[in-house]
């Protein structure tokens, strides 16, 4: 009470503008206090409705301060309802993403500045988590009815308001047409013309509030802005369809924002509407407006969930063809990995060979990042298995079929983890024999691929009590990332239309001939997810470790079919020179295991989180289908090597 009453006794000749705003916030403040004794019993969410009518008593009982607060409040509200300050308070006014990104950064990591007479500061000072924005939507109208009947008795205060908000109106008239002008060619061009249509539905709203009558039809213009956003919402489903570009996406969502914000307005000058019903939701908003202008994360959420969706839709396409229903489908699997095990044989003696060359550091890791990628391209154009790559796929397929009864998402990841297992097996099955009997033949002739010292330091790299749990997780990690990397490429080719340009390009149909030029452009339309995913593992896989060395972390790849081929090397010079026990073997074979088994594993949390939530998949869907397959493993353990028993029809 004391409190209050210090707020309430202050007279407004003492104080100057931004005296009025500090003194507003520190009223402001004692609605947002914690609550006292007295206020236990009341549900949180009415909390402000009871100190409304509390204050709203205490000045009908004081005169003096009730006349005191009406000056006060006339004066702020001069001050702070400008057309600039109810158009712009909370929204950015940075035209791109990553300038908008880097001013919350630095809002975030530099002090706090002054306290500035505007909304912005006054709503920041006081409100700064979402808690308040749902016990500001839960005032009671009669409460705020009451308090501005006693306030604001001299009506003409309303007619400055009303100007004001129309004056904010046209002002945001124009940025909606600003924004509608600088989309239109973009989206033109990617073949959105209902985009012609917002454009004229904006010029329209501009023109009602930039014509000379002083009666504005606010029936027409609220459909206009209702269309408006209609269109918007239609253009922003549509957009990942055909690429997402980051800016793009930004700069609807800054449209639907100031869409918002204008029906907030527009719905204070209607009178059909209660005013202290618009009042609140008006309030509220630029509360939540301005908490979330400040915030990273939700930010960054809301403007690349879009690119998210895309990525995962790229994903979950390719993961399709990696999934074992039937017999068949675990036969071709099967060899398909082993196709792909004898490529990446090939690809560890060309490692052994170029260890022979002496390069360290940036050069060997780019040597080794040639090797890696033309080995995953070699077993994609062949038509071959790689295990690791898949684990990244077949998470956003199995996100999608969560929309589905969780019988058929079950079978999914049944199908999955079956495909995930015949083909490691057969990738190990082709890698293993192959390095140890060429490795064997080497050192039969008298030529051993590799010194003793390299041998015992293979041997010893493997070992399942050594760093490997570390380092098999950094390379799932990386696993996961190739993937990124390749939905992306595959929306960059979309969005930029890579594959005409290529096709259309004078110069690349001069080297490579009109036919040539036509089927490298169908192969970067159809292949670019698995294009980029190749190239990008490579070199995620030979660079990265090179580069954290130079950095001093330590960090080294575990690829399982790698490893597993270089062991197998290893191995004949290990026998013939290198004394050894038995648990020794078992210590490597165990980490060569734990290193499978933490690629797959990790690279699929990975992308099964992303791939969760860029989806409408629930938490609880997820759980509830984690125990139905955990139930049919534990009855049916069989399923994740052969296919379901088929019951015999009578």
């Amino acid at each position: 009470m004391e409190l209050l009453s210090a707020i309430l006794s202050e007279k407004s000749a003492n104080l100057d503008e931004q005296g009025r705003a500090k003194w507003l916030s520190r009223l402001l403040h004692w609605f947002q206090r914690a609550r006292s004794g007295d206020e236990k019993e009341i549900k949180w969410e009415r909390i402000y409705t009871t100190r409304l009518k509390f204050l709203t008593l205490q000045l009908r009982a004081n005169t003096e301060w009730r006349h005191g607060v009406e000056v006060n409040l006339r004066q702020v509200l001069v001050d702070l309802i400008t057309s600039h300050q109810l158009s712009s308070a909370g929204l950015p006014e940075e035209a791109s993403f990553f300038q908008d990104f880097i001013n919350r950064l630095q809002t975030k990591i530099l002090p706090e500045g002054l306290f500035q007479n505007d909304l912005v500061s006054i709503l920041k000072n006081n409100f700064d988590t979402e808690n308040e924005i749902v016990m500001i939507d839960a005032i009671d109208e009669m409460a705020i009815n009451e308090f501005v009947d006693e306030v604001f008795r001299d009506q003409t205060d309303f007619k400055m308001i009303n100007g004001a908000l129309q004056q904010s109106l046209l002002r945001m008239s124009i940025q909606l047409a600003n924004s509608s002008l600088m989309l239109s060619n973009k989206m033109f061009k990617r073949g959105f013309v209902n985009w012609e249509n917002a454009e004229k539905i904006s010029k329209r709203i501009l023109f009602d509030f930039s014509s000379q009558s002083e009666v504005v039809n606010l029936r027409d213009i609220a459909e206009s802005i209702q269309l408006l956003e209609n269109v918007t919402h239609q253009i922003q489903d549509n957009i990942g369809k055909m690429g997402v570009e980051i800016e793009t996406v930004y700069t609807l969502q800054i449209q639907l924002k100031r869409i918002k914000r204008f029906k907030l307005l527009l719905n204070i000058l209607d009178p059909k509407i209660p005013r202290a019903l618009s009042c609140r939701l008006l309030f509220s908003e630029l509360v939540r407006d301005v908490h979330e202008s400040r915030g990273i994360k939700a930010f960054l959420s809301t403007n690349l969930e879009l690119m998210s969706r895309r990525v995962v839709q790229g994903n979950s396409v390719v993961g399709e063809h990696y999934i074992a229903k039937t017999g068949e489908d675990i036969r071709s699997m099967f060899f398909s990995a082993l196709g792909g095990g004898l490529i990446t044989a090939m690809t560890v003696f060309v490692k052994h060979v170029l260890s022979f060359l002496g390069f360290s550091g940036f050069i060997k890791g780019l040597t080794e990042s040639i090797n890696y990628s033309l080995s995953f391209l070699s077993i994609q154009l062949a038509g071959f298995t790689l295990a690791t790559k898949q684990p990244s796929t077949t998470a956003a397929f199995l996100a999608k079929t969560l929309a589905t009864s969780t019988r058929e998402s079950g079978l999914a990841i049944l199908y999955i983890l079956r495909a995930q297992i015949v083909a490691v097996l057969g990738n190990i099955s082709a890698v293993v024999p192959v390095c140890f009997f060429i490795s064997m033949a080497f050192q039969w002739f008298g030529s051993p691929i590799m010194s003793v010292d390299e041998a015992r330091q293979v041997f010893i790299s493997s070992h399942l009590l050594g760093p490997t749990l570390l380092f098999a997780c950094f390379t799932g990690v990386l696993l996961f990332l190739s993937s990124l990397i390749a939905g992306w490429f595959e929306n960059f080719c979309i969005v930029t239309d890579l594959p005409d340009r290529i096709k259309h390009n004078s110069k690349i149909s001069a080297f490579f001939g009109k036919k040539g030029t036509l089927r490298v452009s169908q192969f970067i339309r159809e292949n670019s997810n698995a294009l980029a995913a190749n190239i990008s593992l490579g070199f995620l896989l030979g660079l990265v470790p090179q580069l954290l060395k130079f950095l001093g972390i330590p960090l080294e790849a575990r690829h399982v079919t790698l490893a597993s081929g270089a062991f197998s090397s290893a191995l004949p010079v290990v026998l013939s020179h290198v004394e050894y026990t038995w648990f020794d073997f078992v210590d490597a074979i165990g980490g060569l295991i734990l290193v499978g088994v933490c690629n797959l594993l990790v690279s699929f949390s990975l992308s099964l989180t992303l791939a969760l939530a860029a989806s409408d998949a629930s938490r609880g869907a997820f759980v509830k289908l984690l125990r139905w397959t955990g139930k049919i493993l534990v009855r049916h353990p069989y399923v994740l090597i052969f296919p379901e028993r088929r019951k015999r029809k009578n």
